[in-house]
């Protein structure tokens, strides 16, 4: 099989800004194997991780497929394949990457701070925040309610790389306000509802 190339992993967008480390976001549509670690290891913790949590295990990148290429859900060791994992070692080791946002599970809406050596895993996350976003649209699948992560970008925040979110809901709710800073995943927050709407037809 061949080597996948992870486009993010070379750093040509840093060049020409003087290589400082630049503050930055990353949006993916799937999770990485290290959500689904995550929250098999840490469980569910809703004053310090708030958010919607329903999609166990998560459904992530390289899914059902084997480490050769084949793709064979029934097969346990080809559950996840590891074909993320150049994508996750570049996000470990780019510094001022401040969070990776995605969706695709639409009953999960939190965000979890990854600073360590996961069991099972061969990249050692460097403080990047993971998080779901809420499910946006009227297709697809569930009842759970819609809205949008928001997040908001400070000058004053990026100083010290962080930034602020919560989910916008259709209901004109706000829940799961978070900040995304160095003492995310100890700080407590309110605990986010897990409310439905009617699905329209």
């Amino acid at each position: 099989m061949a080597q996948p190339r992870c486009w993010y992993a070379h750093g040509h967008w840093i060049q020409g800004h003087g290589c400082r480390v630049i503050p930055s976001l990353a949006f993916v549509h799937i999770p990485i194997n290290a959500t689904d670690t995550l929250q098999a290891q840490a469980g569910d913790r809703p004053n310090y991780q708030p958010g919607i949590n329903d999609e166990v295990p998560v459904c992530q990148q390289s899914q059902g497929w084997c480490r050769d290429g084949r793709y064979d859900w029934d097969k346990p060791e080809c559950r996840y394949g590891g074909h993320d994992e150049l994508f996750m070692r570049a996000l470990a080791s780019t510094p001022g990457v401040m969070g990776l946002f995605y969706g695709h599970n639409h009953g999960n809406t939190w965000c979890y701070r990854w600073d360590t050596l996961l069991p099972g895993m061969a990249v050692e996350g460097n403080g990047i925040n993971l998080c779901f976003g809420q499910r946006t649209g009227h297709g697809g699948y569930g009842n759970w309610i819609r809205g949008a992560r928001e997040i908001v970008v400070t000058r004053d925040k990026l100083k010290d790389f962080s930034v602020d979110t919560y989910m916008c809901l259709e209901s004109g709710a706000t829940v799961g306000a978070v900040s995304l800073n160095a003492t995310f995943n100890r700080d407590w927050y309110p605990a986010t509802p897990n409310d439905e709407t009617e699905t329209q037809t």
